[in-house]
């Protein structure tokens, strides 16, 4: 089977399933992560690959801006971002007692 993109119902019902958890039809019960929801969210608003998106840190994001070097190429990614994606990383990380050189995500790829 060919890889596709997802269709965007598709991505906000796995984006609802990560932030609500849900039951699966075994009965077995995945609980809701923000975490792994925020990271697919950024992943797509900002278009970086997810490893790159795990590698953030908080003080990547600065002055509505995101700085930031792709593992693959090693290129700087510096580029201004919505200013609603600023600002929720920042509540994010106040919420979360984040300091400027922690990294916003305490999960690895293979966890996404």
């Amino acid at each position: 089977m060919a890889t596709r993109p997802l269709e965007l119902g598709e991505y906000k019902e796995i984006i609802r399933l990560f932030l609500n958890g849900f039951k699966n039809s075994d009965g077995s019960v995945f609980r809701p992560n923000k975490q792994i929801a925020l990271a697919l969210q950024l992943q797509a608003s900002l278009g970086l690959r997810i490893g790159d998106v795990l590698n953030l840190r908080v003080n990547n994001f600065r002055n509505g801006k995101l700085e930031s070097s792709e593992e693959k190429t090693g290129k700087l990614q510096y580029r201004e971002i919505n200013r609603n994606v600023f600002d929720y990383i920042k509540d994010y990380a106040i919420e979360n007692a984040l300091s400027p050189t922690d990294k916003l995500f305490k999960v690895k790829v293979r966890a996404v």
